[in-house]
Formats: structure tokens, C-alpha cells, sequence
């Protein structure tokens, strides 16, 4: 195959037993894989280590080379080099190439299943974006692979891997994070380590399509590794320090195969308020653990690399602790002049090849001299660690550190730590050991910021399109504005509309700010600033910056003069004062005290001659923080306003919306699979989607294990007005439902055609294709309804009896929204791609498949406004407004109406016949 050569070309097949490019290899398919839709991805350490991600089309493997790896952080765009296309033969691949041949090394499969183009593939590679589904074992929904721009004389094609936002992306979760608990193959359950070692050994002179070749007792039935390594004991008097000569110390080798992989924690919306919690300071830094052994020490990376060099100063450190051998676990610091670890100072220092300045937080200790601590509990490898560090002199103090933590009060601390812009908080289970790998013992809370800025310009969207590409921002400082950067990210069209017209009034010709650079300057409309925004970001750059941003709404609650740049306390106060507090002193040290005062402009600072300890601004009034009562379930938090609005609707609201439209939501999602937009702190605070229990819900939500093609995935559902209102007292908000029940997960109970229009397109546009669409069901002897989201759109839902399985209902609306596009192709379109869609509506037809889901009847959206999405019948939609018009107490007064349309029961089946209508085979 001419797609081949390349491949066949760069490869000694004398040399290496890797595959020859054929055309008809079928080796890489699984058994029962879609016929053409194979898709895998092998984790690759050649002279780097990378991920080869691969997908079948036209007889052959389309490959790219991913550096970092995949992320399920849609903000994570991991650069995705394309090579040669491999032969199918490759897809089964796991073992070793022989070093000095093309692509040397060790090479995992690390993940297989089947992909679904989004689009035409052919077209979406020669343009430069191809939208796709994957159904993995390790990643799932739909990805998108963008080209970039070619740089001068560049030869190499670059692409961008980056996950859709449906409702499988984690937008919270840390990119390396993911890929640190998945380190084992989908197909033997072996590392990296143990592949390179069986499979060829150091010469990596072996290849094989066959990892499991049956060695004895390597793997289980399962393709998993049997058995646990023995943790390395010292000879008899082992208990004796370095020196002593009565122990002989555990060599660093052994060490590392014993203790190479350090415990991870797992992300969470929150520290836990339970009893039995360590909090201690999440620090930004590099995380390492330390080797001991016979006056030596070794410091190795999360992933085993040996970093010992990188970091002399804290090695030499160690090797002068009193201890024969032992392991810790730390994270590499650099702090700034607050006593804050700062990641970029990190990583200047690490660029200029030195490690001054680079101090180390322990916090865990995991064996000590000859002793196996991993059993211990957390608090007595706690004490052990730091009766050691305790034991240094004073050099040695200010380059090893030991990391307190305070006891519960987790809520204390991570707002303690937010406040004085740390990264987080990570809380541990007091009584629990030590466990390698990603666990529930080890918790991770994670901070961001959010403050007033002034808008002082704007820029225009780069289509033209949409209102407002980005708002310039700045803050008032000694000698006037100072510029912070811009924010692109978190207004709606509609919002971006009505900021616009706004701004368009206060328009100037010169920039209110100074010392702005050349492309700051780039295509800005001035302001004058006195219009104030509220800004969600992750941390200060040091040129001043916003890191980034995301818009929350306007203010008005404060003059332009009085937003400044809010500052941050030093890291060891953090420690301090939630100690403090936890002990109810209620007050802080003189030095806290006074660093905490207000941050003001000249003027204002002038205009006030009181005191620093008075200068803090009071204390907002709390609001009341008694529980409710809502069909049974206990609201926590009733009165805290969830919807971005401090005068808006709050959680109690929300709890007793769904109590009174229970009934109607669960005739939509009872005994379905659930996803839920969770927003813990409010719309404003970070949102995430979940589809498995949480630890602490309610008994009525119900766990259900999901499988398909081969894998189990733990979701849920809930079946009555309880386990309703206990997803609302989790933070629950919006209500995403499958199109199946779980008992019958592969066979669809509806259609859903969602109607997305293009910006511009007036709603009465949408609500004449809405009609269209109906109608044309109707044609087919189809009857359906209409839904308004909430958002822009309209959804035309069609219940039917569950007979089909999802590729057959795909497929049906797929040629229905087709048929649609062909009778009309300047109003519709019904692919993916948005140069396409310019001026037209987007009948999406892809809701119709395994795991997709679409908002619930009745659900409130998780947005300013608290709007929902509400079933109508076809009548009541000429008179329609919008398709965000209806708020919680306009369904009420629908309800108590009695006006309230309710889901119809219909029995009805797609037949032979409509699809035949529609060009398909019955």
C-alpha cells in the first residue's frame, strides 16, 4: 500500500521483527471490533517517552505521536506530531525494538477499543480538524485532532489532541494526574520496567505481537500481575543508626524496586469534614521521593526517573541524615519572598542548571532503618519523620523541612489557603497506610482565585461573528491602573452582546493604562474604565498577569478606584492561623494581623488615618446556615445563592424547585443512567460533571455497573423524589439522562435531535426548523414534542418503544438529519464542523448513541439566570419567546396552572418501512 512505503522504508526488517507494511493486515483489529473503526493508543519510550495514538482508516493506522500523553482536561492541548501510518499488524503490538533501529525502545499498549469519525475523515485530515468519538478502555467521548500552522522550513506535521467538552471531560483534573494512576497495559497488566525486562532485556532485541507467552506465574488469568514484592529488611540489629556497624543498610536498588511508586491523591470539590482528617499544604513544586542507604541517596521523579543530579544540594542532604537507610516521599520547592512555593521560579532555577535556592517539604516517611512503615498508620510514620528531620542541624533545617498539617477543620484550611493564594490543600486519613498509586486516603482540594478588575478595552472576536473576543483588565495601583491581562473566556453571545453595547458608549481614543506592550495594544478598543467584572483565575504570573481567566459578570457594588490587586499572606501563616482556629483561639499573631490590612489606592489611603489592626474591612453577615427539610432529604446550606447572583436563587431554592417538579423530571430519567453537572460552591466556583457515586451520597442514588464492549464503568441513577433531592443536596444541578434504561442500556427509549443555531440566527428561525423537523416525523408516522434547553436551542424529542439497538437509531437519524441538510442546505447542516455551519442551524443528531445524554425535562442549567429546560407541546411554540424563557417560578405557576406538559407515554418503533423511506436496510 502507497501509504506504507514510508513506514516499510525506515525499518531494517532484518533487524527487527516488527510488522511489514501490508494492505491487508488484520491483525490489529480485536475480535468483534468494528470492521474498519479500530483505535489504540501504545505508550512509547524511545528517545523520549510518548504516546503513539492510532486510528484505523482505509487499511491502515493514522498515527501521531502524543508527547505529553492524553488529558481529559479539555484545557490541555497536548501536541500531537503525525508520522508514517502503520499496518493493522502493529495495533496488537507490545514489547521491545532493538535499540539503533527507528523508534528503539520499549513500547506498551495502553489502550484499545474503536473510534467513530465525526464527519468525513478524508476531508477533516486535509482540513485540518478531525472530530471523533472514542470508546477505549482508558479514554472515551469525543476528542478532536487540530493542525497547526506549519512554522518556516518546518518539515514536521503538528497537530493539537484535545478532549471535547461533553460530559466524560474532567475539566478539574490534572493531565499528569490521570496518566500517573494508568501506568499498566490494557493487555498483560505490565509496566514499562517489566516489559523492557521481558521482552528482550537490555538489548531490547525482541519484538512480539504476543506479550503473554505464559512465563510462569507472570501473569493471572485476568492479564494482571499476581503478587507483591517483599519489602527489603536489614540484617539483625537493624534498628542501629548510620555508622554503628551493627546494620547493614538496604541497598538503593533494592529500595527502588520496593518503594518506587509514591501514593497519589485524588480530586475532590472540598476537603472532608469528617473526623480522622490531616490537612496539610499542597505545595507546587516537584514531587519526589528520596532513597537512603549506606550513605548514599537517590531522588526519583513520580515516574522513576532518577533525578539526583537535578537536585545535588537536597541529595547531599539526605546522605547526612542519621539513618542507615530509609524512603521519603516531599515535594521540591522554590519559595518566593512570601514563603509561597512558586512552580516558575522552580523552574527558572532548574534552567540555569543549578538547584540553590531549592528546598524540600517531607511529609511522609516509608521505611526506616530496616523497617517496613507503609502498614503504619499516617500519624505514626508522621512521627517517626520528623523525630529524624528534628535531629539536623541548622543547614540542614532550611533545606529539608518537615510538612505539619492541623487536624480537621478541613473547611478552615482550604479557605485559610485560598485566601492567601495557595495552591490547595491535600488531607489524608490519619489511621490509614501507605499505598502506591492513586487512592480515597489521600485527598486533594484545590484553590482559585477570583476578585474585581476594572474593564479598561475590548477586542473584537477574530469571525467577526461574536461580539467581544476578549476585555482588556486592570486594577488600581500606587501611580493609577496598572493592566492585568485579558479574559476571552466565560461570557455567553448573549452576554458578550450586551457587555458590547455597553462598552461601545464609554469608547476613547488612548489606552487609560501605560507601558502596554505592542501586542497588547493589537486590535483594542479603550474604555473608559469605570465598568467593573468579576474574574475567576488560577494565579498572579510575574509580569503582573492574570493566569487563565474566566469571566463571571458584572459589578456595580464599588467604585473603579477601590478594585486593587488583592494580596496574599505567606504560606507558614496558613499552617498557623487554621491551627488556631481549629483550637478556637479565635485570633491571629501580631505579624498575620498586620499583613492582612487592605491594600488601597494612594487616595483612599490617604483619606483614612486609622490604624492598621482596624483597617480590615467587617465581616459580611452570614447567612443562615440551618439545614431544611425537602421530601425527607436534609439541605445543608439553604440560603447560600448558587446561581452567580448574591440576590439570586439559592440552594433551598433549587432543593424545593425539584421537590415540587419531581414527578415530571423523574418521568424523564427514572431508571435511566444519570449524568449531573455538580457545582459544589455555585456556578461560579468550579463545576464538574459525574456519573459514578460519590462518597457520602445518599442511599437512593443507586450505583448500576455498565458494560460495554467488554467494559465495566460504574454510573447511577435514581428512581424517586429522594434520590432527586439528595443529588440537589450533593451540589447536583443539572440532570443529564441516557437515552436507555439500565436495564436495557444498548436499546434507546427516544430520538433526540438537538437544534443549535450559528450566532446571528434569530430564534424564530430555530423555532420554524423545530416545526420543520416535526413535521416531517410526522410524515413518517413519528409523533414528538418539543423541548426548550434553556440555552439557545430546541430539542424535538421522539419517544419510542425500546426494540433497536443504538447503531440502528444512530443510523436512522443520522439519514433523517442528512435528508434534512440535502432539501435544504443553506438553513441546515449536520456535521460537526463549525466552518460549516456559518449562517445555518446544526441539527445534532449524535446524542442518539451508547453513554450520550441530553438535559433532563425540567432541569435547571447550571448558568446566571437559573433557567430551565422545559417540554412543550407543538402548540404552545409559536407563542415561545426563547429558549431560555422559563425560570424555576414560571414552571411552578405552569404547574399549579395545571399547564404543565407532561412527557407522553407513547409505544411506537422505528420501522422497516421509515427506513426505507430514508434510504436504509431494515
Amino acid at each position: 500500500m502507497a501509504s506504507l512505503e514510508t513506514y516499510n522504508q525506515k525499518r531494517n526488517f532484518s533487524r527487527t521483527k516488527e510488522p511489514q507494511g501490508k494492505a491487508d493486515g488484520k491483525a490489529g483489529r480485536k475480535a468483534g471490533q468494528t470492521e474498519g473503526r479500530g483505535y489504540l493508543v501504545q505508550k512509547h519510550d524511545a528517545t523520549r517517552l510518548h504516546y503513539d495514538f492510532r486510528l484505523e482508516h482505509d487499511g491502515v493506522l493514522l498515527s501521531w505521536a502524543v508527547t505529553k500523553g492524553p488529558s481529559y482536561n479539555p484545557s490541555d492541548k497536548r501536541l500531537a506530531v503525525r508520522t508514517e501510518d502503520h499496518p493493522l499488524d502493529y495495533g496488537s503490538f507490545e514489547g521491545t525494538i532493538p535499540k539503533g533501529q527507528y523508534g528503539g525502545g520499549t513500547v506498551m499498549l495502553w489502550d484499545t477499543g474503536t473510534w467513530s469519525p465525526l464527519g468525513d475523515v478524508a476531508e477533516g485530515l486535509e482540513r485540518g480538524e478531525l472530530k471523533f468519538e472514542v470508546s477505549g478502555e482508558r479514554l472515551k467521548g469525543r476528542w478532536v485532532l487540530v493542525r497547526m500552522k506549519p512554522r518556516k522550513k518546518e518539515k514536521r506535521e503538528n497537530w493539537l489532541l484535545i478532549k471535547e467538552k461533553d460530559d466524560l471531560a474532567r475539566p478539574d483534573e490534572d493531565g499528569e494526574d490521570f496518566l500517573q494512576g494508568e501506568t499498566t497495559s490494557v493487555k498483560t497488566g505490565r509496566s514499562m520496567e517489566e516489559i523492557a525486562v521481558e521482552e528482550g532485556g537490555e538489548g531490547g532485541d525482541q519484538w512480539s505481537s504476543d506479550a503473554t507467552r505464559g512465563k510462569g506465574g507472570r501473569t493471572s488469568a485476568s492479564g494482571r500481575r499476581k503478587g507483591k514484592a517483599e519489602r527489603p529488611k536489614a540484617a539483625a540489629g537493624s534498628n542501629a543508626k548510620k555508622g554503628s556497624g551493627a546494620a547493614k543498610a538496604v541497598s538503593l536498588d533494592a529500595l527502588a524496586g520496593t518503594y518506587g511508586k509514591p501514593q497519589l491523591a485524588t480530586l475532590v470539590d472540598e476537603p472532608p469534614q469528617a473526623e480522622g482528617w490531616l490537612h496539610e499544604i499542597k505545595f507546587d513544586g516537584y514531587r519526589l521521593l528520596a532513597l537512603v542507604g549506606g550513605g548514599e541517596a537517590r531522588l526519583l521523579t513520580r515516574n522513576g526517573k532518577d533525578w539526583t543530579a537535578k537536585f545535588g544540594r537536597l541529595a547531599k542532604t539526605f546522605e547526612k541524615l542519621d539513618v542507615t537507610d530509609g524512603v521519603f516521599d516531599m515535594e521540591a520547592v522554590v519559595l518566593d519572598d512570601h514563603g509561597r512555593s512558586d512552580f516558575q521560579m522552580l523552574q527558572n532555577v532548574l534552567s540555569e542548571e543549578t538547584d540553590r535556592g531549592i528546598v524540600a517539604f517531607v511529609f511522609d516517611c516509608l521505611h526506616l532503618d530496616g523497617e517496613d512503615l507503609t502498614g503504619e498508620p499516617l500519624t505514626s510514620r508522621k512521627e517517626r519523620l520528623k523525630a529524624v528531620l528534628g535531629d539536623q542541624g541548622k543547614q540542614a533545617k532550611s533545606i529539608l523541612r518537615y510538612s505539619d498539617h492541623i487536624e480537621g477543620k478541613g473547611d478552615q484550611m482550604i479557605a485559610r489557603s485560598c485566601s492567601m493564594g495557595l495552591e490547595g490543600v491535600i488531607s489524608k486519613k490519619a489511621d490509614a497506610p501507605y499505598r502506591a498509586g492513586r487512592t480515597k486516603s489521600w485527598l486533594k482540594s484545590k484553590c482559585i482565585k477570583r476578585q474585581e478588575f476594572v474593564i479598561v478595552g475590548f477586542t473584537k472576536a477574530a469571525g467577526g461573528a461574536r461580539a467581544i473576543g476578549a476585555l482588556h483588565l486592570g486594577y488600581s495601583g500606587d501611580d493609577g491602573l496598572v493592566y492585568a491581562g485579558k479574559v476571552g473566556t466565560g461570557f455567553s453571545d448573549v452576554s458578550a452582546q450586551a457587555l458590547r453595547d455597553r462598552l461601545d458608549a464609554m469608547t476613547r481614543k488612548t489606552p487609560p493604562v501605560e507601558n502596554l506592550s505592542a501586542a497588547e495594544k493589537r486590535g483594542a478598543t479603550w474604555v473608559t474604565p469605570t465598568l467593573l467584572c468579576e474574574i475567576a483565575f488560577t494565579e498572579w504570573t510575574s509580569e503582573g498577569k492574570i493566569r487563565h481567566p474566566s469571566f463571571k459578570g458584572l459589578r456595580d457594588d464599588k467604585p473603579a478606584e477601590e478594585v486593587t490587586r488583592e494580596t496574599p499572606q505567606d504560606e507558614e501563616e496558613a499552617v498557623e492561623e487554621a491551627a488556631s482556629e481549629a483550637a478556637g483561639k479565635g485570633e491571629t499573631s501580631k505579624r498575620t494581623a498586620a499583613k492582612r490590612s487592605s491594600v488601597k489606592p494612594a487616595k483612599a489611603a490617604a483619606s483614612e488615618a486609622k490604624p492598621a489592626a482596624k483597617s480590615e474591612p467587617a465581616p459580611k453577615k452570614k447567612r443562615s446556615d440551618k439545614p431544611i427539610s425537602v421530601a425527607g432529604v436534609t439541605i445543608t446550606h439553604p440560603d447560600r445563592p448558587i446561581f452567580g447572583e448574591e440576590d439570586g436563587p439559592t440552594k433551598g431554592d433549587l432543593a424545593e424547585y425539584y421537590g415540587k417538579v419531581a414527578s415530571l423530571i423523574l418521568a424523564d430519567i427514572a431508571g435511566h443512567p444519570v449524568s449531573i453537572l455538580r457545582c459544589p460552591g455555585g456556578v461560579g466556583e468550579e463545576c464538574f460533571f459525574q456519573r459514578s457515586v460519590g462518597k457520602g451520597w445518599g442511599a437512593e442514588i443507586r450505583p448500576v455497573d455498565v458494560t460495554h464492549d467488554g467494559k465495566t464503568t460504574e454510573y447511577f441513577h435514581v428512581d424517586d423524589e429522594k434520590g432527586l433531592l439528595e443529588l440537589a443536596q450533593m451540589g447536583g444541578i443539572e440532570l443529564h439522562p441516557w437515552a436507555s434504561e439500565v436495564g436495557k442500556v444498548d436499546v434507546p427509549d427516544r430520538l433526540v435531535f438537538d437544534l443549535d443555531p450559528d450566532e446571528g440566527i434569530p430564534f424564530e428561525a430555530v423555532k420554524l426548523a423545530a416545526q420543520d423537523l416535526g413535521n416531517r416525523l410526522d410524515g413518517l408516522g413519528l409523533d414528538s414534542f418539543v423541548k426548550c434547553t434553556g440555552g439557545k436551542g430546541l430539542h424535538v424529542v421522539v419517544p419510542i418503544t425500546p426494540r433497536r439497538e443504538f447503531p440502528e437509531i444512530k443510523a436512522f437519524a443520522a439519514a433523517f438529519a442528512e435528508k434534512m441538510v440535502r432539501d435544504a442546505p443553506k438553513a441546515y447542516v449536520a456535521t460537526m464542523s463549525k466552518a460549516k455551519r456559518k449562517g445555518r442551524i446544526f441539527i445534532d443528531y449524535f446524542r442518539n448513541d451508547h453513554a450520550a445524554t441530553s438535559i433532563a425535562d425540567y432541569s435547571v442549567r447550571a448558568r446566571p439566570g437559573a433557567r430551565c429546560a422545559v417540554p412543550l407541546a407543538w402548540e404552545e411554540l409559536d407563542g415561545l419567546e426563547s429558549a431560555d424563557a422559563f425560570t424555576m417560578e414560571r414552571v411552578i405557576a405552569r404547574i399549579e396552572a395545571g399547564d404543565a406538559y407532561e412527557r407522553p407515554t407513547t409505544r411506537q418503533s422505528i420501522t422497516k418501512k421509515m427506513q426505507a423511506a430514508l434510504g436504509l436496510k431494515g
